[in-house]
Parts: structure tokens; C-alpha cells; sequence
């Protein structure tokens, strides 16, 4: 029997769940760069930071699928507010105790919340509804996240920083008794803002998917006696194509952040209108033709970044945020699409190559202190190659067409 839903509230409460996340993984990004002064750390060595964060994705992905097969999506979404909420509080008594063990503890738990959270939204809104429309889907929900990401970096302006009084005239102790303030601050609100999250969802109505009603869509052969999540090619190579992608991002978000950060404005800003001129694309053209032509327009603009110089080289970078944006949704509805009762596994194999965006920007990084940044843009060059590849053939799969395709079959009440 097919189960009448509100889709309205859930989707107003996932894009508020995303616009928080996207302000926290910014300010994340943000912050580093003064933890090289609070600690004493080089730039490197605070890329490493990053890599911490983004490695806890690869630990905790498999244990949250598990988490939502067992539990359900609802309980699974209040968990990760939760633990995220408890990862910010740690973060700022790290931050003002000027603890760096402490710090790495708080980045670890933000990221196990962030895991569950990446896990439970990103399919939740796959399954929620026609896969044809999944990306479109996705790109409109994550233009919430981007909005987080395009205002987070307003905290790093002058303005903000005056209004705190910090000043490179300060003493030493001052100066990093009042940097660690300015610091901890937000994630102390964050902190508060995911805990009103929980309660919110604690009383909200939300279905439940049961995916073992569900048969994969793919044509298997015959010497797959006992089919594994690893079989779907689509999301062997989507994960990778994910890895990939938001190694990029990073790559280029924290350059702009580093050195131009009133640029970041502009990259997030061509985001947020990527994502919401991509959405409404998506419901009359193929995903994958959408993966094609944006992965085509990033890796065009990067490589007249690479080859032209000053503020044009600046322009042509801030411009690739406008193509980046519908990458993640349409590559994850791609790599997910027909996993049927593998779908929870295959979404955690897709988090766990988020693992890209503590590797990809640390060898960025590693690359332009040997060569500089011009050298250092060939990695996402290569992976901006790779996606064109994953769009064209690696997203295909030979389609069983016994399976019936609706999804509406998988939901049921909520308890």
C-alpha cells in the first residue's frame, strides 16, 4: 500500500539541517587559518587538520548505515544534530583552553555527526520521490548548504574582526586570548543551533524507508551467485568520482580563502546560482548530460586560470564555483540510482570518499610549495578529467527490465 506523505516540512527541515552544515564545514575552513597562530603550526601541517576531518569520514560511514538500517532515518537524523552539536561545544573549549588534543577530539566527533547526517539527508532526498528527478532534487536542497557556505566567510571580514577588536598592534597573550574568543564563538552557536535541530526533529513526523522491498535495477551476471554493494559499477566509479570532487572544492575553496578571500564571495555566489539554475535544468535534461557540460565549463575555466595570470587568472577560479555546483547531486543521484536494499551501504561508500577533501587539498598544498599554485591546479585538472569520464561512461549500467522502478513502495508510516 502506497503512504500518503507531507514532503514540505521535510524538506524546509533538511535545507535548514544543510544550511547549518554548510556554515560549519565553511568556518571549519575558516578558522584554520588562525589555528596556525593559536597553535604555532605551518601551513602545511595545518592542512593536516583537514585531512583529520575529512579521514573520519572513512571510519564512521559504514557504522552510520548501519546506524539508519537498524534505527530508521528519523532517529539516525537526531543522532548526527546531536553529535555534531556535542563536536562544536568541544571544538570551543578546545579553541579557549588553547588545547590541540582536545581540538583534534572535537573535529573527530563533528565529523562522525556530519557522517551520519551526510548518510541519512543526501539519501533520504534520493528516495524521496522519483529517481528522475533525484538530482534535481538534490541540487535545490544543497543550494541551502551553499548559502551556509557563501555567508560563513563574512566572519573572516575586517569589519567583523574590528568589531572584536583585534589588532596586530595587540600584545601576544592579548591577541590570542581575544583570537581564541573570535574563534570559539560561532561554534558555540552552531553548538546551540544543532541541539534546537534535535529537539525539532524529535517532534517531527517523518516516513521511513525500508529498502529491502526494493530490488536493484542493474543486470547482473551469472558468477555473482551472492550479490555485493562493490558489484554496482556505478557507484564503484561514482565514489570515486565523489573523492574526486570534493577534493577539488576544498582545493579551491581554501585557496580562495587563503589568499583572496573576498573572491570567496563570488565563487559561493556563482554556487548558490549554479545549484539553483541547475535544479530546474535537471527536470528536462539527464543528469548525466548536466555532470558533462558543468564538469566540462570547471575544467575549461581552471585551465584558463592555469594559463592566464593576475586578477583574469582570480576571475576565471571564483567563476568554477558556478560549474562545481551541481556536481556532488548529480554524481551521488548517479552512483545511487537502482541500488534498491544495497541503497544505505552504497550511500556510505559515497561518504566515505568525501575522504578527498583531507587528501586532494593536503597534496595541493605539498604541490605549490615545490612548484606553486599553477602547478599545483593540475590535480584538479585531472580530477575534473576524471568526472567528464564518470558522466560519460562510468555512470551507465545495464538495466534489468523485470525490476519494477518505483520507489513509492519503500516507505512506510513512521512509528
Amino acid at each position: 500500500m502506497q503512504v500518503e506523505i507531507r514532503k514540505t516540512p521535510v524538506f524546509i527541515s533538511l535545507s535548514i539541517g544543510l544550511l547549518f552544515y554548510g556554515l560549519l564545514s565553511t568556518l571549519t575552513s575558516v578558522v584554520i587559518l588562525h589555528l596556525k597562530e593559536i597553535f604555532g603550526l605551518s601551513y602545511s601541517i595545518s592542512a593536516l587538520i583537514h585531512l583529520t576531518f575529512f579521514s573520519t569520514y572513512v571510519i564512521a560511514s559504514i557504522p552510520a548505515s548501519r546506524i539508519v538500517k537498524v534505527w530508521g532515518y528519523k532517529l539516525s537524523l537526531i543522532i548526527g544534530y546531536f553529535t555534531t552539536g556535542m563536536g562544536c561545544m568541544l571544538f570551543y573549549f578546545g579553541i579557549n583552553n588553547q588545547s590541540y588534543a582536545l581540538l583534534i577530539m572535537a573535529l573527530f566527533v563533528m565529523a562522525v555527526g556530519s557522517t551520519v547526517l551526510l548518510v541519512v539527508c543526501n539519501l533520504y532526498i534520493v528516495l524521496l520521490g522519483d529517481y528522475k528527478r533525484a538530482a534535481a532534487r538534490l541540487s535545490f536542497l544543497h543550494s541551502f548548504y551553499a548559502l551556509g557556505c557563501l555567508l560563513a566567510p563574512l566572519y573572516a571580514s575586517s569589519w567583523i574582526k574590528e568589531q572584536w577588536g583585534i589588532s596586530v598592534d595587540m600584545d601576544m597573550d592579548s591577541y590570542i586570548t581575544t583570537l581564541s574568543l573570535y574563534i570559539g564563538t560561532p561554534f558555540i552557536i552552531m553548538s546551540n543551533l544543532m541541539y534546537f535541530l534535535t529537539v525539532i526533529f524529535v517532534f517531527l513526523n517523518l516516513p521511513e524507508f525500508d529498502t529491502q522491498l526494493l530490488k536493484p535495477w542493474n543486470k547482473f551476471e551469472a558468477r555473482h551467485k551472492k550479490i555485493h554493494v562493490m558489484h554496482f559499477k556505478q557507484l564503484r566509479l561514482g565514489a570515486f568520482a565523489v573523492f574526486a570532487y570534493i577534493g577539488t572544492e576544498v582545493a579551491l575553496s581554501e585557496w580562495l580563502v587563503t589568499f583572496f578571500i573576498d573572491f570567496t564571495y563570488l565563487y559561493w555566489a556563482g554556487y548558490v546560482a549554479g545549484l539553483l539554475i541547475g535544479s530546474i535544468l535537471l527536470l528536462r535534461i539527464s543528469p548525466r548530460k548536466m555532470l558533462l557540460t558543468y564538469a566540462i565549463g570547471a575544467a575549461v575555466l581552471l585551465l584558463f586560470a592555469i594559463l592566464s595570470s593576475g586578477w583574469t587568472s582570480l576571475w576565471a577560479v571564483s567563476a568554477v564555483g558556478f560549474f562545481n555546483s551541481i556536481l556532488f547531486p548529480t554524481i551521488w543521484s548517479l552512483s545511487i540510482k537502482g541500488l534498491g536494499r544495497f541503497s544505505e551501504q552504497g550511500a556510505a561508500i559515497m561518504v566515505m570518499a568525501h575522504v578527498g577533501g583531507g587528501i586532494i587539498p593536503f597534496n595541493v598544498v605539498n604541490f605549490a610549495a615545490a612548484g606553486g599554485y599553477k602547478l599545483a591546479f593540475l590535480i584538479p585538472m585531472f580530477c575534473y578529467a576524471y568526472i567528464i569520464f564518470y558522466a560519460v561512461r562510468g555512470s551507465k549500467f545495464l538495466r534489468n527490465d523485470d525490476v519494477e522502478l518505483s520507489t513509492l513502495r519503500a516507505i512506510k508510516p513512521s512509528k
